[in-house]
């Protein structure tokens, strides 16, 4: 009798969970792009899942995060894209699901801004910084990389190999920003990043990671001003919530964690924007 209750439970399961399966095809199938999103763009690990969550929370808005990431059969559809970032506009219409929400956040939007910018000509778009140092120590720490590396090899980080995305990122498959190192690759795509807010202020809201940090609810308080947007939500119980994971590096200094060569590194190639930035010379 215990036997046949947990086949019958069994079964009751899948066919709940096929169905499921099947509704949520059919309702993605027939959901379309949204037509003047809030796009939030930034680097990976500085802060943006954290910033877009609360921040749809706070004005009753719903979320997409990195649809690029959650891509169907992404291996086949990602790289014809970014080899032709004049499809854009197709694999968004493709994949319509993935960006029907109001606020839609991908750091990868960092190398599609100005055809985002064609597409969403009435979207308000949003730029998340964090210092360089912070920025590539909190990727190292989440993939389990030691901060003294000197010859990195992914098949000894199953934190890298697990997934296509972090994999394509530390060896600049579609991007082609390829540096001698991981250290240089994160490098040059910071400061890549860093240069499409730098080069288009004029169409961004600037968040600072460090501001936001230091105190949440103002900082999504002003963000949602300047969107033009009405706070309706308090944020109070989950501006803690932890929406990535938390590396075991992260109180950490960053000049502790990187080895003399590593930390140097960063800083020749993200000195000059990170003091632009942060010591305000064109801000």
């Amino acid at each position: 009798m215990k036997g046949l209750r947990s086949f019958l439970g069994s079964v009751v399961r899948n066919t709940k969970s096929y169905f499921l399966g099947v509704s949520k095809f059919f309702s993605n199938s027939v959901k379309k792009p949204s037509i003047s999103p809030i796009i939030i763009i930034g680097h990976q690990k500085s802060g943006t899942t954290a910033i877009a969550q609360l921040l749809g929370k706070a004005i009753g808005k719903s979320v997409s995060i990195d649809p690029f990431y959650r891509t169907p059969s992404k291996q086949t559809q990602l790289p014809s894209v970014y080899s032709n970032k004049k499809m854009l506009g197709v694999y968004i219409a493709k994949n319509g699901y993935l960006f029907s929400e109001d606020i839609i956040k991908d750091p990868e939007f960092s190398f599609f801004y100005p055809e985002l910018k064609i597409l969403y000509p009435h979207s308000k778009f949003v730029f998340i910084i964090r210092n360089p140092f912070d920025n590539i120590k909190s990727i190292f720490d989440r993939l389990k990389i030691p901060g003294d590396i000197k010859e990195f090899d992914e098949n000894f980080f199953p934190e890298v190999t697990k997934t296509w995305d972090w994999h394509t990122i530390l060896n600049g498959e579609l991007t082609h920003i390829k540096g001698k190192n991981i250290v240089e690759t994160l490098a040059l795509r910071w400061v890549y990043s860093t240069h499409v807010y730098l080069d288009n202020q004029q169409h961004f809201v600037l968040v600072k990671y460090e501001d936001f940090r230091k105190n949440k609810i103002e900082s999504i308080s002003n963000l949602s001003i300047n969107l033009g947007e009405i706070v309706r939500n308090d944020i109070s119980d989950v501006m803690n919530k932890q929406f990535q994971p938390k590396g075991k590096s992260a109180f950490v200094e960053a000049k502790d964690f990187f080895s003399k060569e590593n930390f140097e590194t960063i800083g020749r190639i993200c000195g000059d924007l990170n003091r632009t930035i942060y010591e305000g010379e064109l801000l």
